[in-house]
């Protein structure tokens, strides 16, 4: 019977090289790529170590230990990377009213500040929470405790329907950046201060009949 040809079972150090370059690539390790691109080098290097002198392959067993040793190591220090970033953010007044004397117009201040020191992901939430307390200051959100950020945002797009798609996109910008560990970009800050720009030169609508506030 004739066999085809097949992927030996031992990778070779090219196909070792670029079995770690792919899974490196991934999306989720992008956000370090830096410290990434060292852990590569330095296992490459390894490898061309180990290598020398000999036939250029790795016993497959040792090789794919050595793989998913190194997979998981990386894996966990991403992981543990984007939780000490959430476990940072998530001081006792980063609820998205936050700190009832603070102002709508403070916290725009906090946001600007933010956003010139190169903050973007202080500068996104605190615009957030500026459309949150603004929101409280015109009557139109009842400030109790706990509310979400999707929450606020229904309950305020009920009152401006034509930016109510807007405020919904800026919850979720605001949950993941806080919650989700993602990182604000210029966009995402830009769309929701201009957002807030709007809501403020804006009337809100009155309450139709049955709706609440």
């Amino acid at each position: 019977m004739h066999l085809a040809d097949a992927t030996p079972l031992t990778p070779g150090v090219e196909q070792g090289r670029e079995l770690l370059r792919r899974e490196l690539s991934k999306s989720e390790y992008q956000q370090h790529k830096s410290l990434l691109q060292s852990v590569y080098d330095w296992i490459a290097s390894r490898i061309d170590d180990l290598l020398s002198g000999s036939t250029g392959t790795l016993p497959s067993i040792a090789w794919l230990i050595g793989l998913l040793l190194v997979i998981l190591v990386v894996t966990l220090a991403v992981t543990g990377l984007r939780r000490g970033r959430v476990r940072a953010r998530r001081q006792p007044d980063d609820a998205v009213l936050g700190d009832p004397s603070t102002s709508a117009e403070e916290l725009r201040a906090r946001a600007n500040a933010a956003e010139r020191a190169g903050d973007l992901d202080s500068a996104t939430l605190d615009w957030f929470r500026a459309i949150a307390v603004r929101g409280v200051e015109r009557a139109l959100v009842d400030p109790a405790p706990g509310l979400t950020a999707d929450e606020i945002a229904r309950v305020v797009g009920e009152r401006f329907p034509a930016s109510s798609t807007g405020l919904s996109d800026a919850a979720t910008v605001f949950d993941a950046v806080l919650y989700g560990g993602r990182t604000a970009d210029a966009a995402d800050c830009a769309r929701v201060r201009d957002l807030d720009s709007l809501l403020e030169r804006t009337r809100p609508e009155p309450l139709r009949t049955g709706q609440l506030a």
